[in-house]
């Protein structure tokens, strides 16, 4: 008898003894989901490991165990729910829906599908829910198996006795489990609306609060236009369409009242915060720079006028950066509050100090300059004076000798 697959079970496995228990025709029967392990190490190779479930329920608990004692690659491992049939060309097909785990859709039908070809099933797959999220969580893994050689099982026999596979109500089932064209628009929706509360809930402190909660009330008003419309059947769309729900109401909750979570990230601006302070520190030390110039030019006599135009651009630094901080939630105020402070109580104080400096120096330095033009000129008009005198008396003693 075949071993029972799971995931302590296949820790101690050889690859014959892994093929046969997933050949087990019975465990495949009753399995209403399955955990798949892409690029897991049996015999020194990197091989696909497909573990059947007879409830969701005990799947989703082994992928949490699985997630908290790092068993696996999360980006390389996933569960779901799987339903067999046949497809329109008559072949055996597993339809699977990846609802937890990072593992994506294509590189399960891609490295699975040279597993279940043994079995002579074929394997779509798509991903849903929390699945989304754990593949965007876990993309920058690092896979410690990269470089060991993969088995595609092409030593393995294909079993021909896959007529029984499935049970003869497998089809019936199928068909009663496909959603009625209004409840699959209704999950479609949903799906699609998850998806977009999901990239709202990622621009959280990436983007204003008033943009963050625009968005929510968007958010908001399709999900009851949508709850409207399906008002005759929303109760039995079943348990994702409703935890759908649920996650979509509770990030529109969180954006809309950031106030009650302390720790949201829509009340924070983290982005806002981050370059408050990093101007903050820009300011202070160009402003260390300006008074030491300033202070020199005025020492030494030679303060110009791009003196004051560069006390000016300081001061509409620090009139900006004062800018940011009014724009702030008090939440956010509070964090920079210090800053602030010093800004205001130091550095706005001192510019305002150099600048009258500067201009009175620049006045006192035009009235000499003025006085001192008003000087030469009398003296030039003066000694032309002298001289036209001079050439005067010349000439009057010139007249006499003669």
């Amino acid at each position: 008898m075949a071993e029972d697959l799971s995931l302590d079970s296949i820790k101690e496995m050889k690859k014959a003894e892994y093929i046969k228990a997933f050949k087990n025709k019975a465990a495949w029967k009753k399995a209403k989901a399955a955990i798949f392990l892409v690029d897991y190490k049996l015999e020194g190779k990197k091989a696909v490991i497909a573990i059947p479930f007879k409830k969701e329920n005990e799947m989703k608990l082994e992928m949490k165990r699985l997630k908290k004692e790092k068993l696996h690659l999360l980006k390389k491992s996933g569960g779901g729910t799987i339903l067999f049939g046949k497809n329109a060309s008559g072949e055996r097909e597993a339809k699977i829906e990846i609802n937890i785990g990072g593992l994506k859709p294509e590189l399960l039908i891609l490295k699975g599908s040279p597993l279940f070809d043994k079995i002579k099933v074929k394997i779509q797959a798509i991903q849903v829910g929390e699945a989304i999220n754990d593949a965007a969580a876990s993309a920058g893994e690092v896979d410690p198996n990269e470089n060991l050689p993969e088995d595609k099982f092409e030593d393995v026999a294909i079993d021909e006795s896959t007529d029984d596979f499935v049970s003869e109500s497998a089809d019936d089932e199928m068909t009663k489990a496909a959603p009625n064209p209004k409840k699959e628009k209704l999950l479609n929706a949903l799906k699609t609306l998850k998806e977009n509360a999901d990239k709202l809930k990622a621009a959280f402190g990436k983007i204003t609060l008033d943009k963050v909660q625009a968005n929510a009330d968007k958010l908001k008003t399709a999900l009851d236009k949508i709850l409207s419309e399906a008002k005759e059947f929303v109760n039995e769309v079943g348990d994702e369409a409703q935890e759908l729900i649920k996650e979509v109401r509770n990030i529109v909750k969180e954006a809309l009242n950031p106030e009650e979570n302390s720790n949201n990230a829509a009340a924070i601006d983290k982005n806002k915060l981050q370059h408050y302070a990093d101007q903050g520190r820009l300011i202070a030390e160009e402003f260390k720079a300006l008074q030491a110039t300033i202070k020199k030019n005025l020492a030494d006599l030679l303060s110009e006028k791009e003196d004051v135009d560069l006390v000016k651009k300081m001061v509409e630094k620090v009139q900006k950066h004062n800018t940011i901080f009014e724009s702030m939630l008090k939440e956010e105020k509070e964090k920079v509050q210090k800053m602030n402070d010093t800004i205001s109580a130091k550095i706005r104080p001192e510019l305002d100090k150099m600048m009258k400096d500067v201009l009175r120096y620049l006045k006192v330095r035009d009235e000499i300059m003025v006085n001192f033009e008003r000087g030469k000129e009398a003296a030039i008009k003066g000694i032309d004076d002298m001289k036209a005198r001079i050439e005067k008396i010349k000439a009057d003693l010139k007249n006499l000798s003669n």
